[in-house]
């Protein structure tokens, strides 16, 4: 599971963000020790920082993107580049094959898109992120058409 240090100055504790996996959920770290939401409205997070002053650490989780927002005292703390719409739109291209698979297509097609966004938030350059982003979405159909290959052939 990959964390990301969200503070860690000589005013707070050190607190990390534990992102989601297709097994569990967001968890935040203080010093090492997994705290729970409040039961306040919008349900924070609440933090003690070091100077006897309470934080709201709020993380709201993204339609299709698989970094939250994190917002501390009404303001949003980066943990990755912002995607532009055009790549979301374009990352997304692998989950049009929903419509051919069902839920074959489905999990190859979310697998594909989140691989997509990740390329499209690390530091190569334009033309190689492009590259790589079409070589997934290809590699996604592939796949799809060698599962429905292999699973046609099974059922009969």
């Amino acid at each position: 599971m990959r964390k990301v240090i969200i503070m860690d100055d000589e005013n707070s504790p050190k607190i990390e963000l534990q992102l989601a996996s297709f097994i569990q959920g967001i968890k935040l770290y203080v010093d090492g020790k997994e705290i729970k939401k409040s039961a306040d409205p919008g349900k924070p997070y609440l933090v003690n920082m070091k100077n006897g002053e309470m934080k709201k650490i709020f993380i709201k989780v993204k339609f299709f993107d698989y970094i939250p927002s994190v917002i501390v005292d009404g303001k949003e703390i980066l943990i990755a580049p912002k995607l532009q719409t055009y790549h979301y739109i374009i990352g997304g291209i692998p989950m049009l094959i929903v419509f051919l698979g069902g839920a074959i297509g489905a999990m190859v097609g979310f697998a594909g898109m989140m691989i997509n966004y990740k390329i499209f938030r690390s530091k190569m350059n334009a033309a190689l992120k492009i590259l790589s982003v079409a070589g997934i979405t290809l590699a996604v159909y592939i796949t799809y058409l060698g599962l429905a290959f292999l699973i046609g052939n099974m059922l009969r």
